[in-house]
């Protein structure tokens, strides 16, 4: 890391970007960064370290782009805690002061449970920003998806709505307060556990932005590739329904095993974002998706925001409708789920016998029964097939007519 120079070393503020020698900014009262903080080596902790006197480091979760995530606790209150310290960009070094100062305020701002709470803001003593956040155990999805993808399984399908419902409360709060996060991907989201039941804490609000603002410029994309909605792959503005899209390629991944668009550079790959049609998830899906819930996926993928879900709160009222009427994944469909099993009557319902008594030792009186002869039941008819009649001699009838001629002519002869 380059040793900072010391023309440089004056303060900044990580709200509006200007400098001064002042502790506070004298143009909106917020408390000023070291200029040392632009050239600091946050990945140069070790366990043990104390970080501006009220964090002391125990482990390193993880090196980025975007600098270190050590697990640390509080000397005080030995309240367990997440610091993330930034790493300069290649960007100008005041704006990525202010990006991490907006992230932590924005984050900071949200209070809803499925959102990683903000505890602290602050600089270690080498320079470098920190945010200090509640620490998480558990694994992000892109870590879980990994895992089922290398033995080519697919995200169960309740599961795959659970996690987008619990996303969508998170950013329904976000987007209430005009906050667009434009990094939504799975591994910002961390599945963990409390009291038992699956929560999912949405991470990462580095790049989110008030809508509107222009700390980050107009026509500049910010995001990760895989994820990026087609406004934001060409550097227009954005609002929610971009995190929208983002989510239904986060979907469209768990129930696949690919992100909608995939390609050799990233280039190649927002421009599927931006002009491609979207696969059709039904032919490439691990497994039998509901009807319903693929419909949902294609329309948060569509290429116009206009044509999208417009908030959070209506996307998600519409997957909590398809798992209210979905299949169980662990129910196999046949014919018996088509089938409405008949409800019994109260007057048709089977009542048990009564216990046998016991055979009395006394004697009891038989009853003669006088039998009477039943009449033969005639068996059911029963058809055969037609004989052929037997062949008889052609001059038999004109011999039995002379016959009974002879007999009658005699018999008026002897009358007479």
């Amino acid at each position: 890391m380059a040793e900072y120079p010391t023309s440089d070393v004056r303060r900044t503020c990580p709200s509006c970007g200007s400098s001064t020698d002042q502790g506070y900014c004298p143009f909106d009262g917020t408390a000023t960064v070291e200029g040392r903080a632009l050239y600091a080596d946050p990945t140069a902790l070790r366990s043990g370290d104390v970080v501006n006197g009220r964090y002391r480091i125990t482990a390193l979760i993880g090196r980025g782009g975007f600098g270190a995530v050590y697990a640390g606790e509080h000397t005080g209150t030995h309240q367990q805690v997440a610091l993330k310290l930034l790493l300069p960009s290649d960007d100008d070094p005041k704006t990525d002061i202010r990006r991490f100062h907006q992230e932590a305020e924005l984050t900071a701002s949200l209070r809803h449970p499925n959102t990683v709470r903000v505890f602290d803001v602050g600089q270690t003593q080498n320079g470098a920003l920190f945010l200090a956040m509640e620490l998480l155990h558990g694994q992000t999805l892109e870590d879980r998806l990994l895992a089922l993808e290398a033995r080519r399984l697919p995200l169960p399908q309740d599961e795959t709505l659970d996690l987008a419902i619990q996303t969508l409360k998170a950013l329904s709060e976000a987007h209430g307060k005009g906050l667009v996060h434009r990094d939504l991907k799975p591994a910002n989201l961390m599945l963990t556990e409390f009291e038992g039941e699956r929560l999912i804490k949405v991470l990462d609000f580095g790049i989110a932005r008030r809508e509107g603002s222009t700390l980050t410029g107009h026509g500049r994309a910010l995001g990760t590739p895989a994820y990026m909605s087609p406004e934001q792959c060409m550097g227009d503005d954005v609002d929610g329904r971009a995190d929208l899209y983002a989510l239904g390629c986060i979907l469209f991944r768990c129930l696949s095993g690919r992100t909608p668009f995939e390609a050799e550079t990233a280039f190649a790959m927002m421009q599927g974002h931006a002009l491609a049609p979207v696969p059709d998830l039904a032919a490439i899906a691990r497994l039998h998706v509901a009807p319903g819930l693929r419909s949902a996926i294609e329309r948060t993928l569509a290429k116009r925001p206009a044509d999208r879900f417009q908030s959070a709160r209506e996307l998600r009222a519409t997957l909590e409708l398809v798992r209210n009427v979905m299949v169980p994944d662990d129910e196999a469909p046949t014919l018996a789920w088509s089938v409405q099993p008949a409800k019994a009557s109260p007057a048709a319902e089977i009542k048990p016998a009564p216990p046998i008594a016991p055979e009395p030792t006394a004697p009891q009186p038989r009853l003669t029964v006088k039998a009477t002869p039943r009449k033969p039941v005639p068996p059911p008819p029963v058809e055969y097939e037609a004989l052929p009649a037997q062949t008889r001699p052609k001059w038999l009838p004109w011999l039995l007519g002379a016959v009974a001629l002879a007999v009658i002519v005699g018999s008026y002869l002897a009358w007479r």
